[in-house]
């Protein structure tokens, strides 16, 4: 944000005023253990304007929610996390860009959403691991697992060089 005072104050402020609202959505969340769907994307796309100030069109993301999916109860900060790491483990260690495809859909009695990047891949060791390596990936492991039991932690898929996909599921409430 500093950088583009000076080149593009406009958008200097704009990631401001992103910033600031995820601080506030951060402070009113902080006591409250769900929210909607909708509120977790709204609270990441504040998040990636900030990443699309920074890294431009080497970012390309993209929302497929259903519909049903809006006004699902989601633990709250369940999603940015994983966009945070799409961003940092993907575009920041991969020459040229990535894409980020954020996916939420109704499937029985859960929702179903995964973050998908076409960056750099994991290493195996940590797509093995429960937890993964990063500490992001760590929290959200264990607070689904807390909330809803193991069967209930992130699956991750990765290939080198194509890409990583982190799949939650989140039970009815």
């Amino acid at each position: 944000i500093a950088a583009l005072i000076r080149i593009d104050p406009d958008r200097a402020e704009e990631c401001i005023e992103r910033l600031s609202s995820i601080f506030r959505y951060m402070l009113a969340s902080k006591d409250k253990a769900f929210v909607r769907l909708s509120e977790e994307m709204d609270i990441t796309d504040g998040y990636l304007d900030i990443e699309r100030a920074r890294f431009g069109d080497l970012l390309d993301v993209r929302f497929e929610v259903a519909s049903n999916a809006h006004n699902w109860t989601v633990p709250t900060l369940i999603l940015q996390p994983l966009v945070e790491n799409a961003v940092r483990h993907g575009l920041e260690e991969k020459q040229g860009g990535i894409s980020i495809v954020i996916d939420a859909r109704v499937e029985g009695s859960e929702l179903w959403l995964s973050v998908r990047d076409t960056g750099p891949g994991m290493p195996l060791r940590e797509t093995a691991s429960k937890n993964g390596a990063g500490l992001g990936l760590r929290n959200v492991t264990e607070r689904l697992t807390h909330l809803f039991g193991d069967q209930y932690a992130p699956r991750i898929s990765s290939q080198p060089d194509q890409g990583t996909t982190i799949l939650l599921r989140v039970p009815a409430s």
